[in-house]
């Protein structure tokens, strides 16, 4: 019988270590992520489970590490940025990667990269058409106002509920100085009985009257959103930019407080000018 040498029984050993962690690596991931919540062990070990990558972006860009850690260490772009490209490392059509990996760079101001990303998603999944929000959004803070309004419109034809499509269509409109469309498409999503005290729309609203300079109207309009901001919850606000910072909603719910007072006062002077 042949006999083995220490070295040959060592070579053996490794080769079966080497083995065993190739076979289980992706379950050496799930332990990591699942039981110590440590991303880079489990991006880094993972080898084949884009689901696992996929959630361990959404955890630090979409509220959860914010809600399990009390807000220490939460929203890390990085991580989640991390997670997401690892996901499509995997499975290059890992549906919802793409997208957001496009509302990523969008927050990161790295808009060239968030067109890439969401025109990808567009292409593997058209009937996504929440795809087309985010493309208005990149479109419009471009400066490609007519893209921008097509995105919006497609968005709105898809989700006619949602208010955001119609504020932010307005927000377009109004850049592009077409001021009574904008007043309509304000009105058009003020028309739904959850939307009617929505401080978006009315402040968007309260903007087209400004400029078409029905003075009375915007000060009307502008007192309303004013006396619903006096007492309006951060949570709400925090709502409606699911993709910032949780960290920054007070500054951002102040800011447009005092944007709406700043147009309450141009309307008030455009009053005593008529």
């Amino acid at each position: 019988m042949e006999s083995f040498s220490k070295k040959d029984i060592l070579i053996s050993l490794i080769f079966l270590l080497f083995l065993g962690f190739f076979t289980f690596q992706d379950d050496f991931s799930g332990i990591a992520w699942g039981k110590y919540k440590n991303a880079d062990f489990a991006l880094a070990l993972n080898g084949n489970n884009a689901k696992l990558a996929y959630e361990i972006g959404d955890y630090y860009f979409n509220g959860r590490a914010c809600v399990e850690t009390a807000g220490k260490g939460c929203y890390d772009l990085e991580k989640a940025e991390a997670g997401y490209k690892k996901a499509i490392s995997i499975n290059p059509k890992f549906e919802r990667a793409h997208y957001q990996l496009a509302r990523i760079y969008f927050v990161k101001g790295e808009r060239e990269r968030a067109m890439k990303e969401i025109n990808l998603e567009l292409e593997y999944y058209p009937d996504y058409k929440r795809s087309y929000y985010v493309r208005g959004l990149i479109n419009g803070y471009d400066g490609r106002l007519e893209a921008a309004e097509k995105d919006f419109l497609e968005f709105i034809s898809w989700a006619p509920y949602e208010w955001g499509g119609y504020n932010d269509l307005a927000w377009i409109l109004l850049k592009s100085s077409k001021y009574e469309q904008a007043k309509e498409i304000a009105l058009a999503g003020l028309k739904y009985p959850s939307t009617r005290d929505n401080p978006w729309l009315l402040n968007a609203l309260g903007a087209s009257e400004l400029n078409l300079r029905d003075y009375d109207s915007a000060k009307s309009t502008f007192e309303k959103v004013s006396e619903i901001l006096m007492d309006f919850p951060e949570s709400e606000f925090e709502k409606a930019y699911p993709g910032n910072n949780p960290l920054s909603v007070g500054a951002g719910l102040t800011a447009f407080k005092t944007a709406v007072l700043e147009n309450l006062k141009k309307s008030e002077e455009g009053t005593r000018r008529d």
